[in-house]
């Protein structure tokens, strides 16, 4: 697989006023400037004037895991200083669900989401599905094989639209596995999603009006 050379980092948080999170976006500027192991860069990723869930990115340009893994801590201390510094609201990092999504929920039952992988390792930023039961946890269903049927044939068609055509290397796979994707790609540079370079140079934005992190690109 493509070992990218950056981990991406994410912040949220709900309903969140704008001129709190421009408070939250000052004090991760400020955070990043003490941080001289590696190339950092944070960004807002969404903006509204209206009280809304917000999200924040932290782009590492490392693919060691153990300077990931020092910055994360780090990472961590400053995410306690946001909640005391604004109490009201709480900030946590997204380390489960995939960030940002790349279209919108896909099926009824389970439900899907396409988008990028947030775990801290060497998978971090590549295109991922995940499905689930919808609740209180989000648990993965136990399905009967003709569910299986029919979650895949719900995938498929998007999986497709969004994967990246830099896999189609001889001896691979059609499908778009993480050994296929190409680290230089001009379109994806390794993560598996067509777009995801055209969504960095538009600023890593995210539309949460829904209530789900959909990339804008």
């Amino acid at each position: 697989m493509p070992q990218r050379n950056e981990r991406l980092f994410w912040l949220t948080g709900k309903g969140i006023e704008n001129n709190i999170a421009q408070e939250i976006s000052y004090s991760n500027d400020e955070f990043i400037k003490s941080w001289n192991h590696c190339v950092i860069e944070t960004f807002e990723c969404v903006k509204s004037n209206k009280k809304i869930d917000r999200c924040w990115l932290f782009v590492l340009a490392t693919k060691d895991q153990g300077l990931a893994t020092k910055f994360n801590k780090t990472l961590s201390d400053h995410i306690k200083k946001l909640n005391n510094q604004f109490p009201s609201i709480k900030i946590k990092r997204q380390v489960a669900l995939p960030t940002p999504l790349l279209l919108d929920r896909v099926g009824n039952w389970p439900k899907t989401d396409i988008g990028l992988h947030v775990v801290n390792d060497n998978y971090n930023g590549m295109m991922v599905t995940y499905s689930y039961h919808e609740g209180k946890n989000y648990n993965i269903p136990h399905l009967e094989f003709i569910r299986l049927q029919e979650l895949y044939d719900n995938i498929k068609d998007s999986w497709g639209k969004l994967k990246c055509d830099c896999h189609l290397a001889k001896n691979h796979c059609a499908l778009g596995c993480y050994e296929c994707f190409k680290i230089d790609c001009e379109q994806c540079q390794g993560t598996g999603w067509k777009d995801f370079v055209k969504w960095r140079k538009n600023g890593y934005l995210v539309d949460y009006s829904k209530g789900i992190p959909l990339a804008i690109y």
